[in-house]
């Protein structure tokens, strides 16, 4: 799943799209925009991370366990590095 940031595609419609576009010229406008969210990057890499030498794992009957702090810092980053 890709979400949008409504912000840049509002601003996309205003800069964009004219009395004359088509339904083309939308589908074109909104398949451009870039992900701000993308909720899959956002589950892989919190089921990468208690590998990931990300420095804010911690270890539990010797096994890597994903930190509270780390799964923050994933889950506001969107995916997006």
């Amino acid at each position: 799943m890709k979400l949008i940031d409504i912000d840049k595609l509002m601003e996309d419609f205003r800069n964009t799209i004219t009395e004359n576009s088509d339904t083309f010229d939308w589908l074109n406008m909104i398949s451009r925009q870039p992900t701000a969210y993308d909720v899959d990057k956002v589950v892989e890499r919190l089921e990468e991370s208690s590998t990931d030498d990300d420095g804010i794992v911690c270890y539990v009957d010797e096994k890597p366990v994903l930190t509270k702090e780390l799964a923050i810092k994933i889950v506001k980053a969107g995916g997006i590095k």
